[in-house]
């Protein structure tokens, strides 16, 4: 027993690091490492609604895509509002963010479920009631979702320590959505049976999104260390400071751009693409066959996912993974789209989404990582710090992406002529275009992707700068004795920051 936990113990050590080494304890990082873990299991889920309405409830394309992005952009524009009310409010304890986790994980849990029950009503009053149901989930997953990944800003006032947290975190969200990842194979096996899959989906969201939202309660236990910044007297401070924020509208608007775009997701291009395939004399259908494809491709990615940070010391900021992911999703799709998916083709093509992948899986952990350190840079320049409109921002960002990409996702099935009545048999249009479109789409994306990054400045150099400036600022706003520092300062480009010439610590 005792050589169990000095072994268990070496590798808790080694994968979160020993805690007199670090300012946020092993046992707390773990804690909240499974809350997110949990709150991904059913955000992962809820990522199936939209082939729930469109493939099993079989709604009509363009109804639902256009009613569902309309909803989903108000609530990405209602992000925002939620991130300024949690600036705006501090809980008697004095904490900003933490009581949202632990006070609203049941409520969104139950929402959920009720988003996967088919209630056999007419096709008008069903996708109304789903509206309904959806904009209270997702106004009560705003708080918590912001307050969870606003914990990684708040966990530490050391950067170092924030991007651990990010992306400890951000690989238990990728653990998460290995969970959801199995639903593809469930939908496949009830498929070969001829069974409805309908109750399949009532008790995944159960286990999964209910059971997911009652797990996440456990990120609460993560504490908050960054001190309070100023307050302003301003209404509308939260947002007219967040137009200060360049780190932050930056990205949101690359990963907008980056939405536009036509959308084939993979089951379906594999389901309806490759319906019937004899694998070593197995026949497996075309559902089952993508979830083996999605599981090679994604693994040397998630092995990978660890490296985040060492990868990003290396390149010179977590900025420069988003920059070398779109270049990556840029070359090895438009290598895959020229060797195709014919027999042994798809395993080559699977080698070039493998590649795609790796850096991919870091840019979560790198944008959280950028949300932080605009945090920062914020405080500095301002003397302010928006944790819940900043995050709020990302949520934003997800939401506006998924809108529009839910949106093009309806378009380019009905610009390929897709029934989803069919089991087989769609047009010419559909077996013509698919592959184009699944493979090549998303590379036109990054393409617009790129633009606005190239405009980011941040870099680890700045970095260091600022924080020790943000430190000096900080003792003086709380009536300490003044650092021996000794600054030379240069103007820096435009964003009114000031790179040291000489520096003593």
């Amino acid at each position: 027993m005792n050589r169990f936990k000095l072994f268990a113990n070496k590798v808790l050590d080694k994968t979160f690091g020993k805690d007199s080494d670090h300012d946020v304890p092993r046992k707390e990082l773990i804690r909240f490492t499974l809350g997110v873990f949990g709150q991904n299991n059913s955000c992962g889920f809820i990522g199936w609604f939209n082939y729930f309405c469109l493939f099993v409830i079989k709604f009509e394309p363009m109804l639902f895509g256009t009613l569902f992005t309309i909803v989903r952009i108000w609530d990405a524009v209602n992000d925002p509002i939620v991130g300024a009310i949690i600036d705006k409010h501090t809980f008697k304890n004095g904490e900003r963010l933490r009581p949202y986790i632990k006070k609203l994980a049941i409520p969104i849990g139950i929402m959920v479920i009720f988003l996967f029950i088919d209630f056999g009503l007419s096709e008008t009053i069903y996708m109304l009631l789903l509206i309904a149901v959806y904009m209270v989930y997702d106004f009560l997953y705003s708080f918590q979702d912001i307050a969870q990944w606003g914990m990684t800003a708040l966990i530490s006032q050391n950067p170092k320590e924030r991007a651990r947290a990010a992306q400890i975190g951000r690989i238990g969200a990728m653990m998460g959505g290995w969970l959801p990842g199995i639903i593809t194979l469930v939908i496949g096996v009830i498929e070969r049976n001829n069974m409805d899959v309908r109750p399949a989906f009532v008790v995944m969201a159960v286990i999964l999104g209910f059971g997911g939202m009652v797990l996440s309660y456990s990120a609460s236990y993560a504490k908050e260390r960054v001190p309070l910044a100023k307050k302003s007297t301003a209404k509308l401070s939260a947002f007219t400071i967040l137009f200060k924020n360049k780190i932050v509208l930056l990205v949101v608007l690359g990963s907008i751009l980056g939405s536009t775009t036509l959308v084939l997701q993979q089951i379906t291009f594999f389901q309806y693409v490759l319906a019937e395939n004899n694998i070593f004399g197995l026949e497996i259908n075309g559902t089952t066959l993508s979830f083996i494809f999605g599981l090679l491709c994604g693994i040397p990615g998630s092995l990978c996912k660890p490296l985040a940070i060492y990868v990003a010391r290396k390149l010179g900021g977590m900025r420069y993974i988003l920059l070398a992911s779109i270049f990556f999703n840029i070359g090895f799709r438009f290598l895959a789209f020229f060797i195709g998916y014919e027999g042994w083709r798809l395993v080559l093509s699977g080698l070039c989404l493998t590649l795609v992948n790796i850096p991919a899986s870091m840019t979560d952990i790198a944008m959280t990582a950028l949300w932080g350190d605009s945090l920062d840079y914020l405080e500095w320049k301002t003397g302010e710090r928006n944790d819940g409109t900043v995050f709020s921002m990302q949520n934003a960002s997800a939401k506006i992406t998924g809108a529009i990409s839910t949106f093009f996702m309806a378009l380019t099935l009905t610009i390929l002529q897709f029934d989803a009545n069919l089991e087989q048999n769609q047009s010419p249009t559909f077996y013509k275009y698919a592959w184009p479109v699944f493979i090549l789409a998303p590379m036109l994306g990054s393409i617009l992707n790129l633009i606005p990054l190239l405009f980011i400045r941040y870099n680890d150099k700045t970095k260091e700068l600022l924080i020790k400036e943000l430190k000096r600022i900080r003792r003086e706003r709380e009536g300490l004795a003044p650092l021996d520092l000794e600054f030379k300062y240069e103007l820096y480009d435009d964003d009114e920051f000031y790179e040291a010439k000489s520096l003593r610590w």
